[in-house]
């Protein structure tokens, strides 16, 4: 095989993984852990990633000192999960109940700063990455 095919198929891999950062082909995977509550840590979000069922309530816990928005991806025009969208900002030590109805991917990430927290995966069989737009978030 070839070197570019080789590299053409291991991009080609990472790209089709849960998770990642801002560029899709150079990170690794991110596990998605099975659950129904997500923190938002700092950075990040502890699990980075999890899987809830269609029509889950996924609770986001702020255990910050400061209060956070999340929204869903793209930074800062937002739309590829309403549900995530549609909720109020988190006070620190705070958290929102979300019921999770689209199905795929929903990354998201503090409004305030554009950083990226989290993903939630709702649905099972292959994660469906979201694509982001060049530069990232």
């Amino acid at each position: 095989m070839t070197m570019k095919k080789t590299l053409t198929l291991a991009l080609l891999a990472l790209s089709t993984a849960c998770g990642g950062s801002d560029d899709e082909t150079s990170s690794p995977a991110v596990v998605c852990d099975a659950g129904t509550t997500i923190a938002i840590a700092a950075p990040g979000a502890a699990p980075a990633c999890i899987r809830a069922a269609p029509s889950a309530t996924v609770t986001i816990t702020n255990p910050r000192a400061t209060t956070v928005e999340i929204r869903s991806n793209p930074h800062p025009t937002h739309g590829s999960c309403p549900e995530i969208d549609a909720t109020a900002p988190i006070p620190a030590g705070g958290s929102v109940a979300v019921v999770m109805i689209t199905v795929g991917t929903c990354r998201f990430h503090d409004h305030a700063d554009g950083t990226p927290v989290g993903i939630i995966q709702v649905g099972s069989g292959t994660p469906t990455p979201v694509p982001e737009p060049p530069g990232g978030y």
